[in-house]
């Protein structure tokens, strides 16, 4: 318009100077002129049409974004409820939503057309109750999502009314672009006529107006350019929009395409004017689109037209879009398309289809019911295993059964109402098939709910359990034969442990009360032996009793303070009567750097140190067993303890450790072995180890020997130095001690004792040698030797020394086996010491040897006895025992404490006692002829009154928890398992003087 204002400015101008040029030719430049007149207005309604028809291309335009934008509505609707994406949702409403802004932007552009105007008031009407009803179809779920959206007979009717109204629009404009096309025809028709009239008529006036002539060529150039520039514009707004734009020729070359058709396809401008439509035609659907463009030819408008066409680098995209013919003065010139890439759309439907597919074949296969109902109880979705069970198909049970149904004795209420508390239920039920038969089931009920929270029915998954309902039937037989078999070897080795009691209570009450006699230090050693012997098979008793309870998980590990190295020494005194047979050295270090005490129970750790050691000492024949003990501090403040054992014995071959700590299994199990055992130790080991936080390791190299090693995860006890560990000694420091040993180990460690106490050691490896030390120099303040050593033992370098320096001999100490002891020990050693020797009988030995003082340990004391207990807490007392041993046994513990007590050698002897005597206290065995310790004590409990009722505690062997506990159900106060120490006995009279006094108090 622009360029038609311009060029009729020029026009006017021209006229101005010609008529003041050309006045006498007046008539013939008015004949000229208006000749010229006619050919710009004919060019101005040319370009007038062609502005048109850019105009009807933006209508078409965006009509197809309409139908564009509904469809893919359409499809986002059909991807959200299979994927049940809130997101996708939200996208689908928005998408739908924006379709009402395009169908404004349709109505401003056509509002000067009635036709198009009417139709597009329709659509306005039906257009947003299909976007209402589309964002109602997002917010819609269930366990059918596809069938509640695409059900809707509304939202298809709303659908096909949309579409074929936009349809009618588009068909519209295609039929005003054509109209339009024809008039910008039948103007440039009118522009030619009127410039070869202006051309004739110019030739006519040719002399007086030539200039004129000129004028009008310049005026159409000017005309052409400004049609030219308005195709410019046209395409740079084509370029613009995101749909893809191409025109054809009548034979499929490409004439037109704009930039996404050849970004989409990765072609530039200049490749494509040398290119046919069917290059970039996928092979697939070549054939089909080259019939598709032929009926376009034919004056057929092609709608939601999907093919498939091939990128410059091979890659395959989707388009989907509309076509129609070109016309020019009435003859087909090629086609117009518009499209849009929808190859991610199409990947969103395979994968959503694909999904569904998969979703659907793991309904189909598995064997769980899998039930969907409403809040009445009604079926609305089930899978084929449900449907089996019902004994009918998908279709005829949705909507008409009732999930009842498959439950037997369950009404829906009862079902749900878990549920419906806490959002989900899982428990068993029992089902029921079509023929009545029934099977457990494990249930799971839980809710469904839409979009807006509000619940819209219930999914239910069942599972048959029957399999395992039969293998819980069968474990439970099993479980109780397994009790059964367990309550009779509970039995056995309850009787077992107490026909082993009554002996032991008699070796350890002797033994107990020997030590509370004046004896010798040579005595107390041996006496001590005995005692931690008798302690140590007791133990070992305990632990044939424990060992049930290893295997069912049930052993309770005690926590009490305990020092490592009375616990190693009293595990190698064990040992040691054995060793020194066998002629085997043993010797232990433990680190300066271990705690003194632990917190743990010593008791199972000293069993596993014996087990290992016993075994050591077994199985070698000459050579060393040592101990080595170390720790390692752990980070949360706990100590890791390592103990060693190692010995040169025959060694194991690799191919037979793994037997080892296997219940009962043995490295050699033939009938002709050398070695005897239960083959239980190690295997009880191991367990107790692991129980203790550690494990257990061995190496072995066979004819070498072999090293244990075990560790044990424990707390720090109270830090209370002993006097032989707290570094140097004064009375020691700077003392030269000879130290004359065979054995490397046995040097190593009481070097490293010694040296840690200030002494400086001179170490000799043979009495030969020690001699020759001692003549070239005799300034030595004790020498310390070993008893057996070949060539030349201890005894003997003992005499030779004395009877070379006579009375200049310095004080010599012995170590020797134990039994093994010298001749003439006591004339020629200031002290023998028993191997292995304790670090802290060695400190006492030298510090006896410089001071004359002895540091004997307290536990080398003899035990003080309170004899005055029975004036602080008298008590009538009567023993009921029926072995003389026993009696005696418990008679000297009772009177070390200064009672003098009655014996009874049965239960009917107790009865006939109580009945004459007010005993306060009774000793009660339970394991006796006659009438045994329940039985009585029932009948006491019976006919005694109840002022006189005495305080009964049960002596007993039988030492189980069991035990126990039938003893306080018949009715006695108290329990003491034997074998009866001293400590356990004055904490049983104790408790039984504090009954007596608050039942007189009262």
């Amino acid at each position: 318009m622009t360029g038609t204002a311009s060029a009729r400015s020029r026009s006017g101008k021209s006229r101005r100077r010609d008529l003041r040029l050309f006045v006498p030719l007046g008539i013939a430049v008015a004949v000229v002129l208006a000749s010229g007149w006619i050919a710009i207005a004919s060019a101005a309604a040319r370009l007038d049409d062609s502005g048109w028809v850019a105009h009807t291309w933006v209508v078409i335009n965006s009509v197809d974004q309409l139908r564009l934008e509904t469809a893919r509505a359409e499809g986002d609707l059909l991807a959200d409820a299979l994927s049940d994406s809130r997101e996708r949702a939200a996208e689908t409403d928005s998408v739908a939503s924006a379709s009402l802004k395009t169908l404004a932007e349709i109505r401003a552009l056509t509002v000067d057309n009635a036709v198009q105007t009417r139709r597009l008031d329709t659509l306005a009407t039906a257009l947003p109750l299909w976007v209402a009803d589309v964002h109602e179809a997002t917010l819609a779920r269930g366990p059918d999502p596809v069938r509640a959206i695409f059900g809707r007979v509304m939202h298809q009717q709303l659908l096909r009314e949309v579409d074929r109204l936009t349809s009618d629009a588009s068909a519209e404009e295609f039929r005003l672009l054509a109209e339009r096309n024809a008039r910008v025809d039948a103007s440039s028709r009118r522009l030619r006529i009127s410039i070869y009239v202006c051309a004739t008529l110019s030739v006519l006036v040719l002399v007086t107006l030539g200039i004129r002539t000129l004028i009008g060529v310049r005026e159409q150039r000017e005309a052409e350019t400004a049609a030219a520039s308005s195709e410019e514009m046209l395409e740079e707004f084509f370029d613009t929009t995101s749909d893809i734009i191409y025109t054809t020729g009548p034979d499929g070359k490409l004439e037109y395409t704009n930039r996404a058709w050849r970004e989409a396809l990765g072609y530039s401008k200049e490749e494509v004017k040398e290119m046919w439509l069917s290059q970039v035609i996928h092979p697939k659907d070549l054939e089909q689109s080259i019939a598709l463009f032929h009926r376009i030819m034919a004056g057929e408008v092609m709608n939601n037209v999907d093919v498939d066409c091939i990128t410059k680098d091979g890659r395959t995209i989707s388009v989907m879009g509309s076509s129609h013919r070109r016309m020019k003065d009435g003859v087909p010139v090629g086609t117009n398309s518009i499209s849009t890439d929808v190859t991610e759309r199409r990947a969103e439907e395979r994968r959503a289809a694909e999904s569904h597919a998969l979703v659907q074949a793991v309904l189909n296969s598995t064997s769980y019911l899998i039930v969907a109902i409403d809040t009445t109880g009604l079926i609305t979705g089930l899978n084929p295993a449900t449907a089996e069970a019902l004994g009918t198909n998908e279709q005829l049970a949705v909507n008409h059964v009732r999930i009842e149904a498959l439950f037997e004795n369950a009404a829906f209420e009862s079902i749900v109402a878990p549920a419906d508390r806490t959002g989900r239920d899982d428990r068993e039920y029992t089902l029921k098939r079509h023929d009545g038969s029934t099977f457990p089931a494990f249930v799971s009920v839980s809710e469904l709910k839409n979009a807006k929270g509000e619940r819209t029915g219930y999914a239910v998954v069942a599972s048959d359990i029957t399999a395992r309902k039969e293998a819980e039937l069968a474990l439970l037989r099993a479980t109780l034969e397994a009790e059964q078999a367990s309550r009779a070897k509970g039995e056995f080795l309850a009787n077992m442990s107490h026909e082993i009691r009554t002996p032991m209570n008699a070796v350890i009450g002797l033994t107990g009360l020997l030590l509370d006699t004046s004896l010798n230090d040579e005595q107390l050693e041996f006496v001590e032996t005995i005692r931690s012997s008798g302690d140590s098979l007791l133990t070992i008793i305990n632990d044939i009793l424990d060992f049930s309870k290893i295997e069912s998980g049930n052993l309770v590990l005690e926590a009490e303070s305990f020092d490592v190295r009375d616990c190693v020494e009293s595990a190698l005194d064990l040992v040691a009567g054995r060793a020194a047979e066998k002629n085997v050295n043993l010797a232990y270090l433990v680190e300066d750097s271990l705690p003194q005490t632990l917190v743990g129970d010593i008791t199972r750790v000293r069993q596993v140190l014996v087990n290992f050691l016993s075994n050591a000492v077994k199985f070698t024949e000459r050579g060393d067993v040592y101990v080595h003990v170390m720790a390692h501090p752990l980070p949360d403040g706990r100590t890791e303890v390592a103990f060693s054992v190692r010995d040169t014995g025959i060694g194991i071959p690799s191919d037979k450790i793994d037997r080892l700590f296997r219940s009962f299994s043995q490295v050699d199990a033939s009938t002709t072995r050398q070695f005897g055992g239960t083959g239980l130790g190690l295997a009880i080991s191991k367990r107790l180890v692991e129980l203790m936080g550690g494990d257990v390791s061995v190496a072995s190299t066979p004819g070498e020997g072999s090293t244990f090693r075990f560790t044990i995860n424990v707390a720090p006890g109270e830090v209370t130095r002993r006097t032989f560990l707290s570094g140097v000694a004064p009375e020691l420091s700077n003392r030269r001690v000879l130290l004359v040993d065979d054995n490397a180990t046995n040097r190593r460690i009481l070097e490293q004792h010694m040296r840690g106490w200030g002494m400086h050691v001179v170490v000799a490896t043979s009495g030969a040698e020690a001699l020759k030390m001692i003549e070239h120099e005799s300034s030595f303040d004790c020498a310390v030797f070993d008893m057996q050593m070949p060539g030349m033992d201890g005894e003997e370098l003992a005499t030779a020394w004395r009877a070379e320096q006579g009375a200049h001999v310095p004080p010599l100490i012995l170590a020797t086996s134990m039994g093994k002891r010298a001749s003439a020990g006591e004339k020629l050693f200031h002290a023998v010491l028993s191997k292995p020797v304790k670090p802290s009988l060695l400190y006492d030995a030298l510090i006896s040897t410089f001071t004359g003082a002895s540091q004997r340990r307290p536990r080398s004391v003899a035990r003080q006895i309170d004899r005055g207990t029975a004036v602080r807490q008298p008590l009538r007392i009567l023993l009921v025992e029926d072995n003389p041993v026993n009696q005696m046994v418990a008679t000297r513990m009772c009177e070390k404490f200064g009672y003098r007590i009655d014996v009874a050698g049965n239960g009917l002897e107790a009865l006939a006692a109580v009945n004459q005597i007010p005993y306060d206290t009774l000793l009660m065995d339970v394991h006796m002829p006659e009438m045994d310790g329940l039985e009585a004590t029932r009948r006491i409990r019976e006919v005694i009154p109840a002022e006189r009722q005495p305080w009964i505690v049960a002596m007993t062997a039988s030492a189980m928890e069991s035990d126990r506990q039938a003893c306080i159900a018949a009715g006695m106060d108290d329990h003491t398992p034997k074998p009866v120490t001293m400590e356990s006995l004055e904490a049983a009279l104790t408790r039984a003087w504090k009954a007596k006094a608050i039942k007189e108090s009262v």
